[in-house]
């Protein structure tokens, strides 16, 4: 039994006439006949009474009919449907926390500008799991920073972003024009959390010169992190553009420290095996077009 078998089946129970049905299906009269006797044979059922040369569909025809017709309307719903998921590309993104703080609605707004009929999920994580879910497929790209070290995973760099050191204007380092990074690290520390961008590219600069920081307060939330800065229960180093955009002049100053600049990588990372993805390569674009 095929769809062949029900959609000529189909039509010989409509027309009532095999050559009637032959004509409509653009198929020879031997055709039609054939297929309708192997269909019967595999059902061990006669569908059709043959009287005088002529067919009339029975009782067990009957009732094979209807539920011949419900497996092709469910057919041509499938079809239907793979047609609009064909339209409609279903996209899988994920976002470091910093940059989900600040590019990540400029982002999802001109996408959906762009592309109104495509359906963007947005997840924010740390790198880690970022490039993890990537590997697994659960995700299709992601702004992430830093360069993936995976060979199945391919990273395009669109730009870069300075950290900076922040204190409280009621902080003694508030006072002086420069200070050294020494200085800096006799304070209490406020920092992000183990294995985001921010925290590894500190630890890494620290871990070249053999020190290990001591944070009092780890957060995985930057606006929290300035709010304590403000009340001056410590410094903490975060991406600069999330400090100006959360921060007021009159209760934080960022630090003019000595011989002192770290900057982090901003790009799109997704499996190499997705690069010709119509959905991958529409929201490169756009992302190009907001960071660049």
């Amino acid at each position: 039994m095929n769809l062949r078998h029900l959609m000529i089946f189909k039509q010989v129970a409509k027309d009532g006439s095999v050559t009637v049905a032959a004509n409509n299906l653009l198929l020879s009269q031997p055709a039609v006949s054939r297929a309708i006797k192997e269909f019967e044979k595999e059902l061990g059922l006669e569908l059709f009474d043959r009287i005088s040369g002529k067919i009339y569909i029975n009782q067990s025809g009957k009732i094979i009919l209807t539920k011949a017709e419900k497996v092709l309307m469910l057919i041509d719903d499938i079809g239907d449907l793979s047609h609009k998921l064909a339209q409609q590309k279903n996209l899988r993104m994920g976002a470091t926390i910093t940059i989900a703080s600040t590019l990540m609605s400029q982002i999802i707004k001109m996408h959906e500008r762009n592309y109104p009929e495509n359906k963007v999920t947005v997840l924010v994580d740390n790198p880690t799991d970022i490039e993890r879910k990537i590997l697994n497929n659960e995700l299709d790209l992601a702004l992430v920073e830093g360069v993936s070290s995976e060979k199945e995973i391919s990273t395009m760099t669109l730009s870069e972003y300075d950290l900076c050191f922040i204190c409280s204007v009621n902080n003694p380092l508030a006072k002086q024009a420069s200070v050294t990074i020494d200085d800096v690290l006799k304070e209490r520390l406020l920092l992000r959390e183990k294995g985001s961008a921010v925290r590894d590219t500190f630890d890494n600069y620290l871990a070249m010169r053999n020190i290990s920081p001591e944070a009092v307060w780890t957060s995985v939330n930057s606006p929290s992190l300035v709010q304590a800065v403000s009340e001056n229960l410590g410094v903490s180093i975060l991406a600069a553009d999330i400090v100006r955009n959360v921060r007021t002049k009159e209760d934080i100053k960022e630090l003019n420290i000595e011989n002192f600049k770290l900057t982090n990588s901003i790009g799109i990372i997704y499996r190499t095996d997705k690069q010709n993805h119509t959905g991958v390569k529409e929201m490169i674009e756009v992302v190009q077009k907001i960071i660049r």
